[in-house]
């Protein structure tokens, strides 16, 4: 099955596995189980009524030898963005995840206009950088039931990510990068390319930081890595539809050429 939405195809750059069954695209992170955007299924269309029972059976028999994956996930490969029936699985115990696709070339994207007081930005390189990404991505949690789970998730993604950025899979280049003010780190983003075309990965800044300049600041300074010093020719982004993150990335310049749509299945769904 050939990926067309610039989402499904980079999204390609952030799981272990990805298995094109002909008719579907199956996508798998068996060492990260609770990474639900890293197990899921792709179709080439949006779901028609009545395709639910037979997407959930895909689905167990795809991940039967990961009975740890315990919510199903769905995508579907279309630029459109149509939703489909998606309301009858929303009704069944889905989430529906609306995105919007933005790219930037380097003639796309727009001067920054200023960077907050006391701002520096630098590549994770080392045990202790690494360490501080996902402590600095739980920190909206902090407080939460769900905390000490979600540090853990975010561990092990930083864990591949590092993997990724330290040269573990060829064609793909890219890092992490920390966001500092005054010498404490606020935010996070990260960069992934192949063949020229990059992925952003969960720009984050920690809610004390928030609407000061940081978030726009670290786009556009990765930008430039990955168009001066990484090869890229098009940035992919994506952001939560109507979000303030899409506004930010549209004033950089990013354009809005797609949207993405997904069905996650609620916490107890494949196990229960």
């Amino acid at each position: 099955m050939k990926l067309r939405g610039y989402a499904t195809l980079t999204s390609t750059y952030f799981v272990d596995e990805v298995l094109d069954l002909g008719d579907v695209v199956a996508m798998r992170c068996p060492n990260e189980p609770d990474f639900v955007d890293g197990n899921l299924l792709t179709f080439p269309r949006a779901p028609t009524e009545g395709d639910r029972a037979d997407w959930e059976a895909r689905f167990d028999a795809e991940f039967a030898d990961l009975p740890d994956v315990t919510r199903r996930a769905f995508f579907w490969d279309d630029p459109q963005g149509s939703e489909g029936a998606a309301a009858s699985f929303e009704a069944a115990g889905y989430e529906v995840e609306r995105s919007t696709v933005r790219l930037a070339t380097p003639s796309d994207l727009r001067p920054l206009e200023r960077r907050p007081e006391g701002y520096t930005l630098n590549q994770a390189m080392n045990d202790e950088d690494w360490a501080a990404i996902p402590v600095l991505q739980a920190r909206d949690s902090e407080g939460r039931d769900h905390h000490a789970a979600r540090l853990r998730r975010l561990e092990a993604r930083a864990r591949f990510l590092r993997s990724v950025a330290e040269g573990a899979r060829p064609g793909l280049r890219g890092g992490w990068f920390i966001a500092r003010l005054h010498g404490s780190p606020v935010g996070t983003v990260g960069l992934f390319v192949r063949e020229g075309l990059a992925r952003y990965a969960f720009v984050h800044v920690v809610p004390t930081a928030r609407r000061q300049g940081v978030a726009t600041a670290m786009v556009y300074d990765v930008a430039r890595i990955g168009f001066d010093a990484w090869g890229a020719h098009t940035l992919v982004l994506m952001a939560d539809e109507g979000s303030a993150a899409d506004g930010i990335y549209a004033r950089l310049g990013f354009r809005l050429v797609q949207r993405d749509v997904g069905l996650i299945e609620r916490p107890g769904g494949r196990s229960s």
